[in-house]
């Protein structure tokens, strides 16, 4: 268990099961395998359960993965082995995503990037330099982070081809992240 979920007790898990339940739509998934199913709540329930790295990987996971799928359904295989950026810059070019989409994916694949791979210390990208930075505990900061990873996830899985279905639906906040993605790009 996380420190978080240590010290919250039951009463974080229920907040953070409430928040699944208020930003997840209720839609019927249509997904290309069972594991890219498998990753899409398993990146829920690793939110719940406070264990905020696992759900950013298994949220990046299901996006890599869900995307590669869809190429392959396509008929299209040279991108098997591609990165989520290389997969996320085909997809746009396919008209499967759009540009804050692109910027959202990538914004994920920088969060998962100093997960997986080793950074010097006081690299700005370390959890530590960002709780420094931020003066905010660890366990905010990831929760802040899986939380923007989930929310993405709900969109593109009801809103984006190869993804999941179209619903019409766009998860609460979804909207208000990309306005301030696009603004800081700006």
């Amino acid at each position: 268990m996380t420190t978080r979920d240590n010290d919250a007790g039951p009463t974080g898990r229920i907040e953070r099961q409430k928040w699944i339940e208020e930003n997840n739509p209720n839609v019927k998934w249509a997904f290309h395998n069972a594991t890219i199913f498998r990753l899409f709540m398993e990146a829920q329930g690793c939110y719940v359960s406070g264990y905020y790295l696992a759900s950013i990987l298994a949220g990046v996971s299901f996006l890599e993965q869900s995307l590669a799928a869809e190429f392959h359904s396509r008929g299209i295989d040279e991108f098997r082995r591609a990165s989520l950026p290389e997969l996320a810059e085909t997809a746009r070019s396919f008209g499967c995503i759009w540009e804050p989409d692109l910027i959202e994916i990538k914004r994920i694949w920088g969060l998962r990037k100093p997960i997986t791979h080793s950074r010097s210390a006081g690299h700005p990208d370390r959890i530590e330099s960002r709780q420094f930075a931020e003066t905010c505990p660890i366990d905010a900061i990831l929760e802040r982070d899986s939380r923007g990873v989930l929310t993405t996830l709900f969109h593109l899985t009801v809103n984006r081809l190869g993804f999941g279905i179209w619903s019409g639906q766009i998860p609460k906040n979804y909207g208000t992240r990309l306005v301030a993605v696009a603004n800081a790009r700006i």
